[in-house]
Order: C-alpha cells, then sequence, then structure tokens
C-alpha cells in the first residue's frame, strides 16, 4: 500500500477535526478546574496560581492536586479528589497521543473519518508507533473527558467549595 502520510491535499475530515478539538476543550476544562481547586485549598487566586500550573505537565496538575487535598481535606475529600486525580492521570497517555500526535489521511478505503496517528519518542532511543483511530473513538473520550470533569464539578460542589450557579 502506498504511503499517503505526506500527501497535502488530503486532509482529515471535518469530523475529526471537531471531535480533536472538542477533546482538547474538555480537557482544558478539566485541568482549569484541578487549578481551581488546588489554588482554592491553598488558599490562593485562581489566576496567580496559573504562573505555577501552567508550568506543570498534565499528570503534575493531578499529582499536585491529590498532594494538596492529602494535607488540607479531611481523609474521605481528599479519597475523593485522589480517585478523580487518578482517572485523570490514566487519561493522560491517551491526551497526549491525541494533542502530541502527527494524524494523517487514512489512505483509501479506510472511510472518512478515520486517520492515521503517529506518536514518536526520543527516551535513549528513537522509536515511532502509528495507529488508525477513528472520530468515534476520539469523541467517545472527549465524553469522558467530560464525564471526568462533571464528577470532579459535583464533587466541589457536594463539599461546598463552592456552589453552583443555579440556572434560571
Amino acid at each position: 500500500m502506498p504511503n499517503y502520510r505526506y500527501e497535502e491535499d488530503h486532509p482529515l475530515s471535518d469530523n475529526l477535526y471537531a471531535a480533536i478539538g472538542e477533546m482538547v476543550v474538555q480537557w482544558g476544562h478539566l485541568e482549569d478546574l484541578a487549578g481551581l481547586v488546588t489554588a482554592l485549598l491553598l488558599k490562593t487566586n485562581h489566576f496567580d496560581y496559573r504562573a505555577v500550573s501552567v508550568n506543570l505537565s498534565t499528570s503534575a496538575k493531578f499529582h499536585a492536586l491529590s498532594a494538596v487535598a492529602g494535607e488540607k481535606l479531611s481523609a474521605r475529600k481528599a479519597a475523593t479528589l485522589r480517585r478523580i486525580s487518578q482517572s485523570a492521570i490514566s487519561k493522560s497517555a491517551e491526551r497526549n497521543r491525541i494533542i502530541h500526535g502527527n494524524w494523517y489521511w487514512g489512505g483509501p478505503g479506510v472511510g472518512p473519518d478515520v486517520a492515521q496517528r503517529f506518536s514518536y519518542s526520543a527516551r535513549g532511543k528513537l522509536t515511532q508507533s502509528d495507529e488508525t483511530v477513528s472520530a468515534a473513538r476520539v469523541r467517545g473520550f472527549a465524553k469522558e473527558v467530560a464525564q471526568l470533569r462533571r464528577r470532579l464539578n459535583r464533587a466541589l460542589s457536594r463539599e461546598k467549595f463552592y456552589r453552583s450557579p443555579s440556572l434560571p
């Protein structure tokens, strides 16, 4: 089969672009909420805390939230935030593959909403992996991230970190 990887005249489908964008937005909301909670626990202004949090890796943000929760909250409340943080950390590898992967048209016969995603690593040795990924798979992952964000939001509201705004 020919290598379509570098053919510029084969863009990804709009559904793939939308699914990737949806995941990026949902993950951004999840990370921002984790930073807000960490700042609240540290009694620091959320905006000021961003001077630190923007320099943390994805998993480091959730490790920090877990650690601070363990220091500042009851064991029960801290355990809730640790479970949510651990779930986010376990999803961070797929998040990184989606955001940092190199996406190319999947080639003829695979369907319009399928792409080939390449990932590279250079930890002592250069490695490459590739896989076929569908828009449905990325959209499913985005929904998992949105659900995790809602879990964190509900936990914060239930524990009275803040009150969710009521809708009219």
